[in-house]
């Protein structure tokens, strides 16, 4: 493949991703295209097949040293449902400190996890103090 035509697919992957949130997918793969383009235009790699290679091996080599960060950076705007913290669930089960159960909070079974210093009996009642993702953290309410 041309060296020119490698540069005008990865322009394009990489605009692609700014108009279409892939996680960073086509952004990886555009790199990855101006990379074997680049390296085409030096007379580095010539025919498909090298072209190819190199167009794999460093996609998968920049997802793999870049991928996790970049898929934090999608992640920083999201927020724990604040809706939650301070409502009252109740355990369906005994929970000890720093482990997780079953609880029920609005008519809805949901996982819970004990972030208190105190045993959480079945039927206690639970404050709800974050979340994370569906699993409640809470403490047991005092009396």
């Amino acid at each position: 493949m041309e060296a020119w035509l490698l540069f005008v697919i990865g322009i394009g992957l990489c605009v692609a991703e700014l108009f279409g949130s892939t996680g960073f997918f086509l952004l990886i793969l555009g790199l990855g295209s101006l990379l074997t383009g680049g390296l085409t235009s030096l007379g580095v790699i010539s025919s498909w097949i090298p072209q190819a290679t190199v167009f794999s091996l460093s996609s998968l080599g920049i997802w793999a040293l870049f991928g996790d960060s970049l898929q934090r950076l999608l992640r920083t705007g999201e927020k724990e449902y604040g809706g939650l913290i301070g409502q009252t669930a109740v355990a369906r089960e005994t929970v000890a400190p720093g482990h997780k159960g079953s609880g029920e909070m609005w008519g809805a079974p949901w996982r819970v996890e004990n972030v208190g210093s105190s045993i959480i009996q079945s039927g206690d009642e639970c404050e709800v103090v974050s979340s994370d993702g569906l699993i409640l953290r809470v403490k047991r309410k005092d009396s």
